[in-house]
């Protein structure tokens, strides 16, 4: 993939998943019917008390042969639906009473479970398409709760075959946790406006692309910052920015600690912010030149910072062959080593098959024979290492390939890695 193709659809893709988060937090929840004053009147209830707003006070209902709705309502459900059906309210209506009364009901406790766990972790390896804010511990206690309030609507005989209202909690709540609660929503409303820039530049992402995505991205930061502190922008850039998306999409298995993460982000960011606009803009030789070069010293950095082993782990992280080996594991709940001795037995394989084909001396009967003899044992030994169940999770899709060309049909040339940073 050339670099100027790289480049719009990184950005791409860190700006639709921001607008795919926010326009599913921004949906028009489904929430239980509340009784309003109107509501009490509909029931024959006598409301609880009333706004004097010329008096500047509060004046309580008087007529005290009226029910009113404090002894309507009760945390005893059962005896919640009784006094509403006493009254004559409809069963739809009853419904929705309830639903609405358990759903703020767990939603407290949901929220207090946000509340209690640990902040959004932006330096984690995640995948762009899942809930980068809920960890796996997280997300079974949710699902716990979810499960008892399903538990107590059974029980109270709420029809659960019709369509459930929405809880109305926000999952994007521990994401925006850098912020005050009085920020939020003008940094969503911020962030929501990347999509008019689209809009704004529709024409001109026909003709030119390139040109017309470092635009957005420009107008879309400058609104962000608006909108924020210095320190507020930062931190807002370490959770949704391209630079780091990219780096979460790209660091399986490397495991930064948060300070880790910060400095390899800082150099990286200072690369994207420098050269990468000039590329979109200008993606001509001597720019894609001046990229390519810049990208070196930046990796150059990031070893003189990390040092050379945790610069390779940095490195193999990138590698797509590695990615696959990482996602497979820990999906077959296995340990990281695993990957990385598969990983290993990869590099050792294909330094195996470069030697033969430098090897002068074998011929053109034996050169095939002997590659074909280490993919075959390089096979048997990854399945080994894996596993029966990680096996075959791996022996899908093109994931086998470096082994079946070498075991099966043998190459001319040795596979090579693709190295992405």
């Amino acid at each position: 993939m050339n670099t100027k193709l790289f480049l719009i659809l990184s950005f791409v893709l860190s700006v639709a998943f921001a607008l795919f988060l926010l326009r599913a937090n921004n949906q028009p929840p489904h929430t239980a019917k509340t009784v309003t004053p109107h509501a009490e009147a509909a029931f024959g209830l006598a409301p609880t008390e009333k706004s004097d707003s010329s008096a500047g006070n509060i004046r309580r209902a008087t007529d005290s042969s009226s029910p009113s709705w404090a002894n309507v309502a009760s945390e005893d459900h059962q005896v919640y639906i009784a006094n509403l059906r006493a009254l004559g309210c409809p069963e739809e209506t009853i419904r929705d009473i309830i639903i609405g009364d358990i759903n703020r009901l767990y939603n407290k406790k949901m929220m207090q479970e946000v509340q209690t766990t640990q902040k959004f972790e932006y330096w984690k390896p995640t995948n762009p398409f899942q809930n980068p804010f809920l960890d796996k511990e997280r997300m079974q206690r949710m699902a716990a709760l979810e499960s008892e309030k399903q538990v107590m609507l059974q029980e109270l005989g709420i029809d659960l075959t019709q369509p459930a209202l929405s809880s109305g909690l926000d999952p994007m709540a521990t994401m925006f946790d850098f912020l005050p609660e009085s920020k939020r929503a003008s940094l969503k409303k911020a962030m929501t406006n990347a999509q008019s820039s689209y809009q704004k530049y529709a024409d001109e992402l026909t003709v030119n692309p390139a040109a017309a995505m470092a635009k957005i991205q420009r107008e879309t930061e400058e609104t962000i910052q608006a909108v924020l502190t210095t320190e507020e922008y930062l931190d807002y850039q370490l959770r949704f920015s391209q630079t780091a998306l990219n780096l979460r999409m790209n660091l399986s298995g490397f495991d930064p600690s948060e300070d880790e993460f910060l400095a390899i982000y800082k150099l990286r960011s200072e690369f994207d912010r420098e050269y990468q606009l000039a590329v979109l803009e200008n993606p001509n030789e001597a720019a894609a030149s001046d990229y390519s070069e810049a990208q070196k010293q930046g990796n150059e950095e990031i070893r003189a910072t990390r040092g050379d082993e945790r610069y390779a782990e940095y490195v193999r992280a990138q590698d797509q062959s590695f990615q696959q080996l990482w996602a497979i594991t820990q999906q077959a709940g296995l340990p990281t080593t695993v990957a990385d001795e598969v990983y290993e037995l990869k590099k050792a394989t294909d330094a195996q098959i470069a030697e033969i084909h430098q090897n002068q001396d074998l011929t053109a009967k034996e050169c095939p024979a002997a590659v074909q003899s280490i993919g075959l044992e390089a096979e048997r030994s990854a399945q080994q290492i894996l596993g029966e169940d990680a096996w075959k999770r791996y022996d899908l899709g093109n994931n086998l390939t470096w082994l079946r060309v070498l075991s099966e049909q043998p190459a001319a040339t040795s596979p090579t890695l693709t190295i992405i940073k």
